[in-house]
């Protein structure tokens, strides 16, 4: 449990233009602060991402991040 929650302070920290939570049924959750333009959705950019587990997450936002530094 410790684990767990330290790696979610860490991807907080990380992505703190992220609010990351755990659902009641386990899964992990993150939802993006502010707007996205028309060419960040085009590129896939989405406002909300979910995953199975932390290192699910933390891939999944990476490539959101990614797509948001390059458009």
């Amino acid at each position: 449990m410790t684990l767990t929650k330290n790696r979610a302070a860490e991807l907080r920290a990380l992505y703190a233009l992220w609010t990351i939570w755990q659902s009641e049924l386990g899964r992990w959750w993150a939802m993006r602060a502010g707007n996205l333009t028309m060419d960040q959705v085009a590129g896939g950019a989405t406002a909300t991402v979910d995953a199975d587990d932390l290192d699910q997450l933390a891939e999944r936002l990476a490539f959101q991040e990614q797509i948001r530094t390059a458009t």
